[in-house]
């Protein structure tokens, strides 16, 4: 039997709970090692104190679960947490109006709190954060529903629950997905989940869903999934170039000689780069995963950058380029 003290015992339960997991009374017995009869009066005060319900499935098996809209996450923030949190946050400002704002209200207004001073009213201290950390947007996605995407995304991350959605892709049909979620990714002004499809096999690679995309997704309850120990999404996304797979190679480039010092000192590139003035310009040699995302990256300079090698590379920039130069004829 459980040597615990009762209160221990029903904190853990609540967690269990708070993290969303359904549980009937013999699953409930045998991990805190007391009787049914015990934990029948467990649930009773949780259910009396925080709201359990049930479903029944089968004779005599009910299953117990706290709803949704019972379930409260409260962190303990240190200082550098919250501030950590602020500047964090400021990033989010961009979408100020839109669901994720809303989403994100009650924690904006926990650091209000914990910003505020004793002469410092809890409307000054919001307004001190808003001061002091600021956001710049530049064209954000647009989140077309009322905040249930980001919601479910969210909850499904932290109770390990499977997530379904219905996905609209770049091309192609829109289709339903079901997914076990691994992290939720913020790039370049928008949202992405990193998230293994149900019916891969864990040896294969998770795939990326912008949420700007999903629709009609709902956590699915009880269907919970083992996270793997060991993921790491910095290991995922382990280069400079952004989150587009592609094949490692050298690139050689010409730059105009004003980038010399944006390139050297402004930048962080990978071991072994060397940047050089020449007359004029000034030599990048780097090895660089080559995606789109770096593609574009380099036609944004324009006119004031040559790609050299690799030739496939310079022939992809080169046949953008032209086909832009032919949208705007002389």
């Amino acid at each position: 039997m459980s040597r615990e003290p009762k209160a221990a015992n029903i904190i853990r339960l609540y967690e269990d709970f708070l993290m969303g997991r359904t549980l009937t009374k013999t699953e409930i017995a045998e991990s805190l090692g007391v009787t049914d009869r015990t934990a029948m009066r467990y649930i009773g005060e949780l259910r009396d104190a925080i709201g359990l319900q049930y479903q029944v499935q089968g004779p005599n098996r009910r299953h117990w679960h706290l709803p949704r809209n019972r379930r409260e996450f409260r962190a303990k923030l240190d200082r550098d947490d919250v501030l950590s949190l602020a500047v964090a946050l400021t990033v989010l400002d961009q979408y100020e109006g839109s669901y994720l704002a809303d989403s994100l209200a009650t924690l904006h207004d926990e650091l209000a709190h914990w910003w505020q001073a004793s002469d410092r009213d809890k409307k000054e201290a919001a307004r001190w954060r808003h001061q002091k950390f600021h956001a710049i947007r530049f064209l954000p996605y647009r989140y077309r529903e009322d905040g249930e995407v980001f919601f479910e995304v969210v909850t499904a991350l932290a109770t390990c629950q499977k997530l379904e959605f219905v996905y609209r892709p770049w091309s192609g049909r829109a289709g339903k997905r079901k997914v076990r979620p691994y992290s939720l990714v913020f790039h370049k002004g928008a949202f992405y989940v990193v998230a293994l499809v149900d019916h891969a096999r864990e040896c294969h690679d998770p795939s990326t869903f912008m949420l700007a995309r999903m629709s009609r997704a709902r956590v699915l309850e009880g269907e919970h999934y083992a996270y793997p120990a060991d993921w790491d999404p910095q290991e995922h996304y382990p280069s400079i170039e952004g989150m587009l797979r592609g094949e490692k190679e050298r690139l050689v480039a010409l730059f105009d000689a004003r980038f010399h010092d944006y390139l050297e000192r402004d930048r962080q590139w990978p071991q072994g780069t060397t940047i050089k003035r020449e007359g004029d310009q000034v030599r990048f040699c780097a090895t660089l995963v080559l995606n789109e995302e770096l593609l574009n990256w380099l036609l944004g300079f324009g006119g004031e950058v040559e790609v050299l090698e690799p030739a496939s590379f310079r022939r992809q920039i080169g046949e953008k380029a032209r086909a832009a130069a032919a949208r705007y004829p002389i």
